[in-house]
């Protein structure tokens, strides 16, 4: 973990050092068993501890935070067969045990509740790059529409 970790870290330190309103966004890949994998009732998955560990260096919102915070920081859940890839933000909360709760088979698919499907996860991130930026407008019944960077003063 410790070395994942660091990795994304000095990354994106180095990245906000000499362009501090770049947006980063971290991926980690884990296979779905590591949802799981937590043995009793008081263990988390590797799932869990992994968003668990990540979430403090997510959340990055200005050009002067913190450098080595990313903006955005996913768990791409996959199965190792290539059939499914699912994209979790690791500041949303994830169940403590999965195969404790069922929380795997909650969704009308069969799969974990609020993950991103690999379109989802793009149009986040780039709505994260709009919202950073402040070039997304929100009207008052909930549509949004980017506008025009040249607009933006």
């Amino acid at each position: 973990m410790k070395r994942n970790e660091e990795e994304l870290r000095i990354e994106a330190a180095g990245y906000h050092k000499r362009q501090p309103y770049a947006v980063m966004i971290g991926v980690l890949f884990l296979p779905f068993d590591s949802c799981d994998d937590a043995r009793g009732d008081n263990t988390s998955s590797s799932f869990g501890s992994w968003v668990r560990h990540l979430r403090p260096y997510a959340g990055r919102a200005g050009p002067h935070d913190e450098q080595d915070r990313l903006e955005k920081i996913y768990i791409a859940l996959y199965e190792p067969d290539g059939s499914v890839l699912l994209y979790f933000d690791v500041e949303a909360d994830p169940p403590k045990n999965t195969a404790l709760t069922g929380w795997r088979q909650c969704g009308s698919d069969g799969r974990l509740r609020r993950l991103l499907s690999y379109q989802e996860f793009l149009d986040a991130a780039y709505h994260e790059y709009l919202r950073r930026n402040s070039l997304e407008f929100r009207w008052a019944d909930g549509i949004e529409e980017p506008q025009d960077p040249s607009d933006a003063s």
